[in-house]
């Protein structure tokens, strides 16, 4: 015996006219007036039903005439489209008439002059007012720290610090063996060049070149370091990436690195690498002095080696101690699970607590977006597109009739359709 509801009726679709089967249940859900075999004849014979009860209301933004239903009019709608409504909002609800206006107090900035708008109790206490954080970067460079008493008391403290011991005034002896070579060849340099983020071990002044000077330990280097990297070291290559992007990015230039076991072991390689550096403008195939070899003529490796600031970051976490991860980041191995992306298979390490929470497993969102997507040729033109995996679900089940890539294409199927009905 069938349960209630669950017996099959035969209708007819009251837009098509054509005989489907349906559950009783389905079908008399809600005592439906009508009745559709498809999603699509069910929007196109709404869409005649109501196009003929919308009635004619004038916006009172653009002033333009617009259709709208009789509920809609019921509920006060004023305007054409959300643009019309938002240009309204712009003007009606703008400075003393929007309710979470505050009164602001009339200032001059101290740097530009320029009239601002700000609350008294924000600028009440300060000796200087500015715009905007531009203006005070602006003025804190240009004014405030060439004052002479600034300077003073910099160089006061900087001092105090070197006599105590905060800072070493000890240069290494890679660094003191780098200004030799350049001392001895003429060329002019600045030592420890700082700029508004980073500072540079050395910066030749007349051709606008940067030379880091990396220790073996400090900046981990990878020949020696293979199985570990303690906190210091992990925290040194995180620096050394920052800086060389740094410089990329807003200087267009790269830093030339040499490397501590290179200079005490190969000084000559070394020299030869900075006349290279010169000579090209700051542009060589390779900027790491472990990559180049000296033979009457100073060439290429032909096994590039990479150091660990160039890697992939997922790469030299491996080589970090858990419990060093562990307090850097909020990272736990036992609140951490790893899977295979059910993309592309590429394995990953997620929070526990996140995974149990989903039904399907990525490595990126990319990958979560293709696996929900299925390609499908069109059924009018055969062009092939991508639609989602619900959707041809849908067409598979009978639930929409065609999947076309355009309107267009959509148009052409359903009259050549039923030119076809038609005729039959």
């Amino acid at each position: 015996m069938l349960k209630y509801g669950e017996a099959t009726v035969k209708a007819i679709c009251d837009n098509c006219q054509i005989e489907f089967s349906r559950k009783y249940q389905l079908l008399n859900r809600n005592s439906r007036k009508y009745h559709y075999c498809c999603h699509d004849c069910s929007i196109d014979h709404k869409s005649k039903l109501y196009r003929f009860k919308q009635l004619h209301n004038q916006c009172e933004e653009c002033g333009e005439s617009y259709k709208v239903n009789q509920s809609q009019l019921n509920n006060g709608s004023r305007f054409c489209s959300s643009e019309c409504l938002a240009s309204w909002q712009s003007s009606a609800y703008k400075g003393e008439n929007n309710h979470n206006y505050v009164k602001r107090v009339s200032y001059n900035c101290d740097f530009c002059g320029e009239e601002f708008k700000e609350l008294s109790s924000k600028l009440q206490n300060n000796k200087h007012n500015f715009c905007s954080k531009l203006c005070y970067g602006v003025w804190r460079k240009n004014v405030y720290e060439k004052q002479a008493n600034v300077i003073e008391n910099k160089r006061k403290t900087m001092l105090d610090n070197l006599n105590n011991g905060r800072i070493s005034s000890t240069l290494t002896k890679p660094h003191l063996k780098i200004t030799d070579i350049l001392d001895k060849n003429n060329i002019r340099y600045k030592e420890e060049m700082c700029d508004n983020l980073f500072s540079y071990d050395v910066y030749l002044t007349d051709y606008d070149l940067y030379i880091e000077i990396n220790g073996g330990y400090w900046h981990c280097d990878h020949r020696f370091y293979k199985r570990s990297i303690n906190k210091t070291q992990l925290n040194s290559i995180i620096n050394d990436k920052r800086r060389k992007s740094y410089v990329k990015n807003s200087k267009n230039k790269d830093i030339l690195f040499l490397w501590e076991h290179d200079i005490i072991n190969r000084e000559d390689v070394c020299e030869c690498l900075i006349f290279e550096f010169i000579k090209n403008d700051g542009v060589l195939h390779d900027y790491n002095s472990f990559n180049y070899l000296l033979n009457d003529e100073l060439f290429l490796n032909k096994n590039i080696e990479v150091p660990y600031m160039d890697r992939d970051y997922s790469q030299i976490v491996k080589l970090v101690d858990n419990e060093i991860r562990e307090k850097r980041t909020t990272y736990r191995k036992n609140k951490h699970i790893t899977f295979n992306c059910e993309n592309c298979g590429k394995q990953k390490e997620q929070l526990l607590s996140h995974y149990n929470k989903c039904k399907n497993h990525f490595c990126s969102q990319d990958c979560a977006i293709k696996f929900k997507q299925v390609t499908y040729n069109c059924d009018e033109c055969g062009k092939n597109f991508i639609i989602p995996k619900s959707k041809f679900k849908n067409y598979q089940e009978g639930r929409v009739k065609s999947i076309c890539c355009s309107k267009g294409c959509k148009n052409k199927h359903i009259s050549n359709n039923s030119n076809i009905l038609v005729k039959t």
